[in-house]
C-alpha cells in the first residue's frame, strides 16, 4: 500500500488540494477538480525467465468544470509514464483519462 500512498500524495501534490480519490465508493460527493483513479493492471518485465521489475498501471481521470483545466498539461508532466488516452464530457463535467505506470 505504501506505494500507492506515495501516488496518493504526488496526485495531491499536482493538482493542489485534497480532492483525489482512489476507488471512491457511489456515495462520496466529490468537490471539484478533482482526481479519481484505480489499479487497471500491472505490468512484470523479465529477464532470464524470472520476474526483476514490476509496475503498476492506473486508470485515472482529471475531472473539472473547466475545459481550460491547466491541471491537464501538469499532470502530463509530472509523471515520466502518462498518457492522455480520451477526453470526453459527462453530467456536465469534463474528464480527461489517463494512463499512468507508476
Amino acid at each position: 500500500m505504501g506505494k500507492r500512498i506515495d501516488l496518493q500524495n504526488e496526485l495531491k501534490s499536482v493538482l493542489g488540494s485534497e480532492n483525489v480519490y482512489f476507488q471512491p465508493p457511489e456515495n462520496v460527493k466529490m468537490q471539484y477538480d478533482a482526481i479519481v483513479y484505480h489499479l487497471q493492471r500491472g505490468n512484470t518485465n523479465f529477464a532470464d525467465d524470472k520476474p526483476y521489475k514490476f509496475t503498476r498501471c492506473y486508470n485515472l481521470v482529471l475531472i473539472s468544470k473547466n475545459p481550460d483545466c491547466p491541471i491537464v498539461d501538469k499532470l502530463a508532466l509530472a509523471f515520466p509514464m502518462i498518457t492522455l488516452d480520451r477526453c470526453y464530457i459527462a453530467d456536465n463535467l469534463n474528464h480527461w483519462a489517463y494512463t499512468l505506470f507508476f
